[in-house]
């Protein structure tokens, strides 16, 4: 009590002052004045302020504090403190409030039709500011990468007529009121210009690496083993299908704000994926090593399945994996009775001509089985985990996944399957008819993939020159041996041969006389498979040309006759005017 009297004798309880006043414009000085009448002249004093009961500053024996430019982090309750430090004695002022007005608010660079654009497109820079009073007139600039831009005057909007990918970067906007001499400037906004050849260029990089990653010795470095060269493949497939996925939802976009409506492109992905998903959905343990391929849509549904419990996935498991046992067996077996190094040997051309060309037909049979068994144990790991399992409303394709719209919250029990995931059809591979079918169903999560983003964009119309780039991309997927280009390249030849037997001989046949066709054609199928199965087991161009020497190119001169006999009885084909009757299902 003695203290507080003698205090109050000494100075008064200081006056906190605000100038020019409590209320003040953004951008405006500030002067804080702490006020205190001395009841005795040798009173020596220090002050401090403190801001919503936080310390400020300590200014000693100057009693002011200056704010060189207001603006809304300053807005808050300020008081002055006056102390006597000879007698110990300290007394704070009435707290004063400080706000910060401003004449207009910070701009906003809002871009339109919006931030991600493909170039060509045009894009509105706008800068929206909101205003006071309706007589505040302001003049507007534009800035990129924190460089002048343009200098709009009272047009609050610049136009870029069409994007280009040096349009990318950070954009800015610079309100300015020049009676005041008051500017405020964005937020940067970032400009993105995505490159319509990004999946190309992704295809180029992906397929670059491969070459690099296949000759790797020539630089000093180990050669890659089985496993990470069944990695490597597996990451190709998805980094050019994501690439693919991630313009199509662009172009969804593009076309939902044109139109206001929802883009018609079915089932694509809802957002960009950031770099976590990228490596999670690319390092899937599911299929990093064997397969299937899948879209990053359908790794995505599977992560976002309502109710996982409900997918009967066990039934479809033991039907993928009833049959691996005696796959795995007739692959032990036949393939110790027909060992592969055989046909390397002097002495199998010392065989009867009958027997070489026979020799083909267990190679493939091994070489099919050893598949079926990986391929069908593959399937049933994905299945176990749930992942590809969509509604049979979504029609879905093998490593496609849903082809339609679907219901994803139907009350009604909802049938499964598992199709989206399915890498081979065994039954099928055997006995559909034709070369061109024979493809469709081996691999057939890899074929959707040839398909969608080799096939269509071949630069190529022809059906046979189409197929034979798609195939020569396949053989460089696959490896850099010799025995893949020359097996693969032989399929578009076997293509050209069943097409033009089909124009010129199968149309002219009668009901009976086509499906005896059918037969010949689906035997002749299988032994140009077994031919061009011993250029992709061989490797070597050598032991490829060697083989196929030996059993006299048979295939490549069987194809040829086809070709040239289906073009002589092509013209009285057409003359005839029989239609060809498809078979039903095209398998025997």
């Amino acid at each position: 009590m003695l203290s507080l009297f003698l205090s109050s004798e000494l100075y008064s309880r200081p006056v906190l002052k605000v100038l020019p006043s409590a209320s003040v414009w953004s951008g405006e000085a500030v002067t804080l004045q702490c006020l205190v009448e001395r009841k005795q002249q040798y009173v020596q004093l220090k002050y401090s302020f403190f801001k919503d009961s936080k310390g400020l500053r300590y200014t000693g024996s100057e009693p002011t504090l200056k704010i060189g430019s207001a603006d809304a982090p300053r807005i808050g309750k300020y008081h002055c403190e006056a102390g006597h430090e000879e007698e110990g004695m300290r007394r704070s002022s009435v707290p004063v409030m400080l706000n910060v007005e401003t004449l207009y608010s910070r701009p906003v660079l809002k871009i339109l039709p919006n931030a991600s654009m493909w170039p060509g497109e045009a894009v509105i820079l706008q800068c929206l500011v909101q205003t006071k009073q309706p007589q505040v007139h302001l003049k507007y600039r534009f800035f990129k990468d924190s460089k002048e831009l343009q200098y709009t005057g009272s047009v609050e909007s610049m136009k870029i007529a069409a994007a280009a990918p040096a349009s990318a970067g950070n954009y800015q906007c610079e309100a300015e009121y020049e009676e005041e001499g008051m500017k405020r400037i964005s937020v940067p906004v970032v400009l993105k210009v995505e490159r319509k050849s990004a999946p190309n260029l992704t295809l180029f990089w992906t397929f670059s690496y491969l070459f690099f990653f296949r000759l790797v010795a020539w630089f000093g470095l180990p050669s890659p083993t089985p496993i990470t060269n069944a990695v490597q493949l597996i990451l190709t497939l998805k980094m050019v299908s994501l690439a693919n996925e991630v313009q199509a939802f662009h172009l969804a976009k593009k076309e939902e704000s044109s139109s206001f409506s929802k883009s018609g492109v079915v089932c694509s992905i809802l957002q960009l994926p950031s770099l976590y998903d990228v490596l999670s959905y690319s390092y899937c343990y599911i299929g990093i090593m064997t397969g299937p391929f899948f879209r990053y849509q359908t790794y995505w549904d599977w992560l976002q399945q309502r109710d996982p419990g409900s997918v009967p996935g066990l039934n479809y498991c033991l039907i993928r994996l009833r049959m691996v046992p005696l796959y795995a067996v007739l692959f032990t077996v036949v393939s110790s009775v027909f060992p592969l190094s055989y046909v390397r040997s002097p002495d199998f051309l010392q065989q009867y001509y009958i027997y070489r060309i026979f020799y083909m037909v267990p190679i493939f049979f091994v070489f099919r089985m050893r598949f079926y068994a990986a391929w069908n144990a593959a399937e049933a790991g994905c299945i176990s985990a749930g992942l590809g399992a969509y509604p049979e409303e979504a029609q879905c394709k093998p490593g496609g996944g849903p082809s339609v719209e679907y219901n994803t919250y139907s009350e009604t029990p909802v049938q499964y399957n598992f199709e989206a995931i399915r890498n081979i059809d065994c039954y099928n591979t055997d006995f559909c008819v034709k070369v061109r079918h024979g493809m469709r169903y081996w691999n057939m999560t890899v074929q959707w993939w040839l398909h969608q983003y080799i096939y269509q964009k071949a630069p190529f119309r022809s059906y046979v020159f189409r197929a034979a780039w798609t195939m020569f991309v396949s053989a460089y997927w696959h490896g850099l041996h010799a025995g893949y280009y020359l097996s693969f390249l032989t399929i578009p030849l076997c293509i050209a041969a069943e097409t033009s037997m089909e124009k010129g001989l199968r149309t002219r046949l009668t009901d009976k006389g086509q499906y005896w066709f059918d037969w010949v054609h689906w035997f002749l199928k299988m032994r140009a498979y077994d031919y061009m199965c011993m250029g992709f087991v061989l490797l070597s161009g050598s032991d490829t040309v060697y083989y196929w020497g030996s059993v006299y190119f048979t295939i490549h001169v069987v194809a040829l006759l086809c070709i040239g006999l289906g073009k002589v009885l092509g013209g009285s084909a057409e003359r005839g005017g029989q239609k060809e009757k498809p078979v039903k299902g095209d398998a025997r």
